[in-house]
């Protein structure tokens, strides 16, 4: 089972995840677990964390993120970094979804899902500017 699938699971009574080099990101389905909060401690697990109602599950303290990916500063829904909100960044995002290739930076309403709802929240900031 990959991190991705462990939120699926059910009847989980107690999940101890530590010390086991598991990197990526965390999926928010991993709060699904009920009263279950998840052991995550010493792996290489990226941010952002999920919060699952008592703040996030783990901390950049309790992860090695020497090997994560830090998203440059930018304009929120700037995909291409062009400085501008437009046309453009939807068509990239599209592109990206069609052959899966999207980079986690892309995640504007950070669902960990890169999807067409992050397209509309594109659409929505280019109506409001």
């Amino acid at each position: 089972v990959s991190i991705s699938e462990i939120g699926n699971l059910i009847g989980l009574s107690h999940l101890h995840m530590s010390d086991n080099l598991l990197s990526g990101q965390i999926p928010f389905e991993l709060c699904n677990q009920g009263d279950t909060t998840p052991d995550l401690e010493n792996n290489q697990l990226c941010p952002p964390y999920p919060d699952c109602g008592e703040g996030p599950i783990t901390s950049e303290e309790e992860q090695d993120i020497s090997e994560c990916l830090e998203c440059p500063d930018s304009i929120e829904g700037d995909i291409n970094y062009d400085g501008y909100v437009n046309i453009y960044d939807i068509i990239h995002l599209v592109n990206c979804i069609l052959s899966d290739s999207c980079d986690i930076c892309y995640d504007i309403n950070y669902d960990e899902i890169i999807n067409i709802q992050d397209i509309i929240l594109i659409i929505n900031i280019i109506l409001e500017i």
